[in-house]
């Protein structure tokens, strides 16, 4: 983390998912091309770190934040579709088996305290109409993600989120990312067969950092940052939100007219 991006978090501009969700993501899929001007010119790093400090500070960092983001909500919108809905929505479904049929009977009992207006389906009734049975699901799920933003108290679930954000926005960037690497193991790899072959004794020990690290990420963005990839960092989310229904606190939602006048009319009758 260079200068420009602590100041830029002091200051409140940039936070800490936006830092380790997006510009991380963004800056790993372009580190390959990076090293290419480091591995031919080794004093191209000392040359320029008055114009990397300008750039960052300039708002460079929060174009790689955004970029980040935009590719990875591109390729959230895909997977949504892929899964059937939300993962929340889906895990709260009675015909899905992902979460036993016991926590799921209480997660609908608990949000049902807490939503008014929400009556949650039985499974006859989602069965004949899924989607309003989805409806209500799907607002469960903003109902928890808009009651879990404090960061210290629903701790773990903030890291599920990170972890998700990151894995997605890879995802997003998985094409710039393999270009980055081709052009990255190119760009070292003939400096270091130029070092190799001519007469200069040694090689870049940059231009060979440079072509294995190319080749490393590479393979990891071929063979690693996939769709099951996302889909267990976003399947551990869905079930922290869930579970994070224990924690939230504040009274449940309050009783209709219909029930208080019930209750008043139970009581002077005992009297």
């Amino acid at each position: 983390m260079n200068f420009a991006t602590q100041s830029l978090m002091k200051k409140g501009v940039l936070n800490r998912y936006q830092l380790q969700a997006r510009v991380f993501p963004a800056s790993l899929a372009l580190l390959p091309v990076i090293a290419v001007p480091i591995a031919w010119d080794k004093d191209f790093l000392n040359a320029t770190k008055p114009l990397i400090g300008i750039v960052c500070g300039s708002g460079f960092v929060l174009l790689l934040a955004q970029v980040g983001r935009d590719r990875g909500q591109r390729v959230q919108d895909k997977l949504v579709d892929a899964w059937g809905g939300l993962l929340t929505t889906v895990f709260l479904r009675h015909r899905n088996e992902r979460i036993d049929a016991v926590s799921k009977a209480r997660y609908h009992s608990l949000l049902a305290k807490h939503i008014p207006g929400i009556t949650f389906p039985t499974p006859e009734q989602e069965s004949a109409d899924p989607k309003a049975a989805d409806a209500i699901y799907a607002s469960s799920g903003e109902f928890l993600k808009n009651h879990t933003r404090d960061q210290k108290k629903f701790e773990v679930l903030f890291i599920e989120n990170i972890d998700y954000g990151f894995r997605r926005n890879l995802f997003g960037l998985k094409p710039v990312g393999i270009l980055a690497c081709i052009i990255g193991t190119v760009g070292c790899g003939w400096k270091l067969w130029l070092d190799h072959v001519g007469s200069t004794p040694g090689v870049s020990p940059v231009a060979l950092l440079g072509t294995l690290l190319g080749v490393v990420l590479g393979l990891a963005w071929i063979f690693l940052i996939n769709q099951r990839w996302v889909e267990r960092a976003a399947e551990s989310y869905a079930l922290q939100l869930l579970r994070s229904i224990d924690q939230i606190g504040g009274k449940p939602k309050a009783k209709s007219p219909e029930v208080k006048t019930a209750r008043k009319s139970t009581k002077a009758n005992k009297d």
